[in-house]
Formats: C-alpha cells, structure tokens, sequence
C-alpha cells in the first residue's frame, strides 16, 4: 500500500515525465514547429522499408518522391497529400505528420499517386510542401501561392 508521500512523489515524478514529453520544450535546441516554418530538414532511413522523418516536426500537405530532375526516368514514384478541400487552412492542410513510411499512406491523406518500386542504389528527392499562412515572410524553395516547397532532399535507396 502506498503512503501519501509515495502517493505525492509517484504524482510528482508523472508530471515531470509528462512535461518532458510536451512540444511546449524551452529548450533552444529543440526548434519547434510554427506556422511559418518554411524549411524542414529531413532525415531518410533505408533497410528492408525506406522510412522519411524531418525536424522540426511538423505537419505537411503533400509528400513526394521521384528520381531527380537528371534521371533518365523521372516520373514520380509515390506522391501522397491531403484533401484538397482544406488546402486553404494551414492547420486542416498540414496533417501529414512524420514519421511517414514508403508506400504506406497515413490516415491523414485520402490522396496517392503510386507507390512504385525503389531500386536499391538509384537517387530519388523527398519533396515535402506545407500550406503556410497568407501574408508569410519566408523564403521557400518553390511556391505557389500559400503552398511552400519546404524540402528537396535527394537520398539513395
């Protein structure tokens, strides 16, 4: 049976485990996600399944992946993205929320063109774009409109 101070202690030690947890971190290492975030850097795992995840964490609208622009065979191998229908509201657009693995399509995105077939060894660029709100200051790599590139990462399957 516990004691009222274990009770307040095992209480106390939840707590700070939960805050540990937060996004809320006052960390300045940890950078968070805004809505103005415009530039996202990503990490790919590859193995038996290629895994995408980028800091901060944010969400996306659209995930691609395609050979570079110089590959003989461009055509996109796997693209995913949310309704299109929300794509005017950055909190209803950005729900593509990483970790996110190859071929297999969140919840979040009723839309997909692909998955096709990785070939070990060849180059393809991770392309993710957020929807960012109107009047924003960043510089994205492409836009258009409030869609921003906010990724172009080229990795090796």
């Amino acid at each position: 049976m516990m004691t009222s101070t274990t009770m307040r202690m095992t209480v106390f030690l939840a707590a700070v485990a939960f805050s540990a947890c937060s996004d809320q971190s006052t960390d300045p290492a940890v950078e968070r996600c805004e809505a103005q975030t415009a530039s996202l850097l990503p990490t790919v795992t590859t193995g038996s399944s290629v895994i995408f995840n980028w800091e901060p964490q944010c969400g996306v609208m659209m995930l691609g992946v395609e050979p570079p622009d110089s590959a003989q065979d461009s055509s996109d191998r796997w693209f995913i993205w949310t309704d299109e229908q929300t794509w005017g509201s950055p909190e209803q657009a950005n729900l593509i929320f990483p970790p996110v693995t190859y071929g297999i399509r969140p919840a979040a995105s009723p839309n997909s063109n692909g998955p096709e077939p990785l070939l070990a060894g060849r180059e393809y660029d991770l392309i993710l774009w957020r929807q960012l709100p109107m009047g924003r200051t960043d510089q994205c790599l492409n836009d258009s409109g409030t869609a921003c590139l906010v990724t172009l990462y080229t990795f090796v399957r």
